[in-house]
């Protein structure tokens, strides 16, 4: 069962392993799904007439939100 890629790894590390794959693919699957979530709720206040995100002053440093999660 061994491969060049998991080589030295034994049957209980490759099934740990695998189960933190998993777990790491549905946690990005929610970070996804919050990104969106955070994306529709800006255009939804943008279109009631509220700024998606108002500028933040601190300390004579202005900065505005970025209109994109990239």
């Amino acid at each position: 069962m061994k491969t060049s890629r998991y080589g030295g790894m034994t049957l209980p590390e490759l099934k740990h392993l695998k189960v933190l794959e998993e777990e790491n693919a549905r946690l990005k699957r929610i970070i996804a799904q919050q990104a969106l979530d955070n994306e529709l709720l800006k255009e939804i206040n943008t279109k009631n007439g509220k700024p998606s995100c108002p500028k933040v002053s601190v300390k004579a440093f202005d900065h505005t939100c970025p209109t994109s999660l990239a």
